[in-house]
């Protein structure tokens, strides 16, 4: 990542995100390692209105991630994200983001291969102190794959920046998806250099 949510401003603008090639993989409960998310790029400008100026917000997003589309199956599928909205500085320290999202998503391992999406998403960030910050985002959406159906996610974040460079953050996740409403929890420990 060049730059992302939870990284201290450093001369950025608030709200500010470029990332490109992103990874998450997940350690599973039998001891597998699962490739859950890689996206070649994440943007975002959640740049807060002020007296001056008052732009709009977007995140835009391309890559991929797993989705559990049939009953116990879970697909990697590729997916592309573009949303906008509003944000808001609700004071020197916590800042609030509220966007609509759309994505398109392609699995060809599925006969209906392909499925559309809609999100509510709502994001805050706490800066707890320069070197400090939690991020919040939570979202509910429908997704249409053959039939319709409900995803909810709420994903937290801490991150302490150590040196310029260097940070390590600590996670969780809940996530509520699919026609058959499975429910994870994952937490994440991360190290960024």
């Amino acid at each position: 990542a060049y730059h992302d949510l939870l990284d201290p401003q450093d001369g950025n603008p608030r709200g500010s995100q470029i990332d490109v090639f992103s990874t998450e993989i997940a350690l599973t409960e039998n001891g597998d390692l699962r490739l859950r998310e890689l996206w070649g790029f994440q943007v975002a400008s959640l740049t807060p209105w002020s007296r001056v100026i008052k732009p709009f917000s977007w995140r835009m997003r391309l890559g991929g991630r797993e989705l559990e589309l049939v009953k116990d199956r879970e697909f990697f599928t590729s997916e592309f994200r573009l949303g906008a909205g509003v944000s808001f500085t609700l004071n020197e320290r916590l800042s609030l983001s509220l966007l609509a999202e759309t994505d398109t998503n392609y699995t060809p391992d599925l006969e209906d291969n392909f499925s559309v999406g809609g999100d509510v998403t709502a994001i805050s960030y706490l800066d707890l102190s320069d070197k400090d910050r939690i991020l919040v985002e939570a979202s509910l959406g429908e997704r249409i794959l053959g039939e319709e159906f409900s995803e909810f996610l709420v994903r937290g974040d801490y991150r302490r920046t150590l040196a310029k460079n260097t940070a390590i953050s600590v996670g969780a996740e809940l996530l509520r998806e699919g026609a058959y409403q499975r429910e994870s929890f994952d937490t994440r420990l991360s190290l960024y250099f």
